[in-house]
């Protein structure tokens, strides 16, 4: 049996193999009864198949439509080549009951369990099977799976939990989405004029909000409206509406463009937008909380600087630098990315748009340091909102800040140092964390990117080394590893083979030793053993992911050779980062020199490494008299006034790094035992070393 609507994009193969000159998506989308957005997920997997028989993609002509070049027509036409059609999608469990629920949903007819067989192509027990599993899944959204003989399976629940389950169903399956409503059996189960026309709608409204506000959206958020808003109109078409928006919020609403807009696109579909008002709230909440990817001032609504909002993001920023004791080069662009980010963070915190982030657990498990160092620094924004960030949000967040990690590292690189371009689809957080992954297992590479498939076609020339790729594009004469989005063991293997020959350093340690095992051995198999030995000696750290550098724990660092607790007999502030220092300074980790550049930085910022409530970290760039990595810390029984009596300071730790990694770790565990209350309370009450660092193991044992 085949899966509905697998033959559809054979039929639209061999039509454009007969075509002379171009076609356009209207043509296409009214000869094949099918809407643009389904047109454009076949033509994505058309083209898969194509890349994957060595033949030229459908191509596209701005304004003029669609054809298939000379080469990949004749070879069609003389050989018959087409999609392979006999063979059907195999869906795994959990996609098959999360159809059950979007079918049970979205369908003008009746769902049975007759219908889910066939098109998920299993047998009736094992729908049957599917939808026990498929209600418990829905539980957990607070809906219900009903089903009786007369209008067979449908969707039970408050609207809003409703709308909540498929915006999530987006952003977890949008390929399975694609599959499914580009299916030609599914389409005889929706209005599909309706459809297109809601979806056309739609569409051009999203690119008018975008021209008009200035905002211009993240590829991920242009998908996920593009599937979303369609889906609310026509709930709001079926009287499908939701509750009330708490009524303290809808004057401050009302003052948005964003309202105005929204209003229009509702009269666009005969709905009253003062009769559904509770609708546009929805839908202009829904379009403030959404990620931006830039903000064009030339708009004419563009919006101004949101009041306060730039001054935090500063503080954000700083609070990182000092808690994490690394100094950025340039933070001007992280300042705008970061404020464009916590523009929309701010408004989904405002008005309970939730947000979850698939790849939470992946960034804590391997970037749990730049993690803790985010949550630390986000008090302020936190402050700011008049609510806590929920650590989905921070962990977004603290890609901003790898990132900017990430290119400091790379600036320093050599400029002999080998290119590999990164192609990624996937979004901003997927698409940065692969990037970090593979900077810190190959740090003799510069990774480049990621940009997006689409920009990746409309280069001419690819001018790094290599390309890796999480989805399936042709070469451009450079070579193409495609891996998966997070790297497996096997992906890793087959990096590994192709990057090691750019260690440059690595690779002429080879060249030494093989000079010596030639003067006193037979060498069967020279580049045999040149690639064996490459292969060996640039072998990644798959463990720590630190590209084999050293990370010490909090607790080697703070010992009991450089924790003091002494009373403050009238010391100032200069006196206290002294004290502070010396046990590092009698340990030769630093010079006198470092301790006035601290004192130094202090007379020119301020206060500024005042990071929380008495607790002070001071520290200076590496340069300035640093010989080993260290740190020490000074507990006074009386506070210090940090130049002023609105900073008054009884903890001072100071930090001797040597680079902006080796640290990281231990800095990382300081911020967690910093972020919490209690925790710090009994730092700031201690009164001896034993119990400070009893306060310290205990917290590392906890993580």
């Amino acid at each position: 049996m085949k899966n509905a609507g697998a033959s559809k994009k054979g039929i639209i193969l061999n039509y454009l193999a007969h075509q002379e000159g171009y076609t356009s998506a209207e043509d296409l989308s009214s000869t094949f009864k099918i809407s643009k957005r389904t047109l454009y997920y076949i033509f994505k997997d058309l083209n898969k198949d194509l890349l994957s028989k060595q033949l030229e993609p459908i191509q596209n002509v701005r304004n003029e439509g669609y054809y298939l070049k000379k080469c990949t027509k004749e070879k069609i036409l003389e050989t018959g080549a087409s999609i392979e059609e006999t063979t059907p999608i195999k869906y795994t469990k959990e996609e098959r009951c999360n159809i059950d629920i979007l079918l049970s949903l979205i369908s003008n007819k009746k769902v049975t369990l007759e219908w889910l067989s066939e098109i998920e192509n299993v047998s009736r027990n094992t729908v049957i099977s599917d939808i026990d599993r498929a209600r418990k899944i829905i539980e957990k959204s607070n809906l219900s799976l009903l089903n009786d003989p007369n209008n067979g399976y449908w969707l039970s629940g408050k609207e809003e939990d409703i709308r909540w389950w498929f915006y999530e169903f987006i952003g977890n399956y949008s390929k399975l989405l694609a599959e499914i409503t580009g299916s030609e059996y599914f389409q005889r189960f929706i209005d599909c004029e309706t459809v297109n026309r809601i979806n056309c709608v739609t569409g051009k409204w999203l690119e008018d909000v975008e021209r008009l506000t200035g905002k211009h959206f993240s590829d991920d958020t242009i998908n996920t409206l593009s599937n979303f808003l369609p889906f609310v109109i026509q709930r709001i078409l079926r009287k499908k509406t939701i509750d009330c928006i708490k009524e303290y919020e809808l004057n401050v609403l009302r003052s948005y463009p964003e309202y105005d807009l929204v209003s229009q696109l509702l009269k666009l579909f005969n709905i009253n937008p003062e009769l559904n008002e509770n609708e546009v709230f929805y839908i202009e909440t829904l379009l403030l909380s959404s990620q931006i990817k830039f903000i064009s001032l030339e708009s004419k609504y563009a919006p101004q600087k949101f009041t306060g909002l730039d001054s935090i993001v500063k503080k954000v920023i700083l609070r990182f630098q000092q808690i994490s004791g690394i100094d950025f080069d340039n933070i001007e662009e992280l300042k705008k990315n970061l404020y464009v980010h916590l523009l929309a963070c701010y408004y989904r915190v405002r008005y309970g748009v939730k947000y979850q982030n698939r790849l939470l657990k992946e960034i804590k498990k391997n970037y749990g340091n730049v993690f803790s160092f985010t949550r630390f620094s986000i008090q302020p924004f936190e402050a700011f909102c008049k609510h806590s960030i929920s650590e989905d949000e921070i962990s977004l967040i603290s890609i901003y800040f790898g990132g900017e990690i990430d290119k400091q590292k790379r600036n320093r690189l050599s400029d002999n140092v080998q290119k590999v371009l990164i192609v990624c689809s996937s979004g901003i957080g997927t698409s940065n964390i692969l990037k970090q992954r593979l900077q810190s297992l190959f740090p003799f590479v510069g990774f480049e990117g990621p940009i997006t498939e689409r920009e990746y076609l409309k280069q001419t020339e690819i001018h790094e080394n290599l390309v890796v790729s999480t989805v399936k594009i042709p070469e451009k004469s450079k070579k193409v590893i495609t891996v998966h989005s997070i790297p497996d063991d096997q992906d890793l293997k087959i990096l590994t083979k192709n990057l090691v020959q750019f260690d440059i350093y690595r690779n002429e340690l080879v060249s030494s030793i093989l000079d010596v095992v030639s003067d006193y051995a037979k060498i069967n198999d020279f580049n045999g053993l040149t690639q064996g030995l490459i292969q060996l000696f640039n072998k990644p750290n798959l463990k720590t992911g630190t590209g084999g550098v050293y990370q010490p724990m909090l607790s080697e660092l703070l010992t009991s050779s450089t924790v003091r607790v002494e009373k403050n007999d009238g010391m100032d502030w200069k006196e206290a980062i002294q004290k502070s220092a010396d046990p590092l300074l009698q340990k030769g980790k630093i010079d006198q020199e470092y301790i006035d550049a601290m004192i130094d930085v202090v007379n020119q910022h301020g206060p500024f490494i005042n990071i929380g409530k008495e607790t002070a970290l001071a520290h200076a760039r590496p340069e300035n008299g640093v010989n080993h990595l260290g740190m020490s810390l000074l507990k006074l029984d009386k506070p210090v006034n940090l130049v002023d009596k609105e900073h008054p300071v009884t903890l001072f730790i100071t930090l001797a790094a040597v680079d902006n990694t080796a640290h990281l770790k231990a800095l990382s565990s300081l911020a967690t035992l910093l972020g919490k209350e209690e925790k710090l309370e009994q730092l700031l009450n201690a009164k001896t070393k034993e119990e400070i660092l009893s306060i310290i193991e205990e917290e590392e044992n906890v993580q």
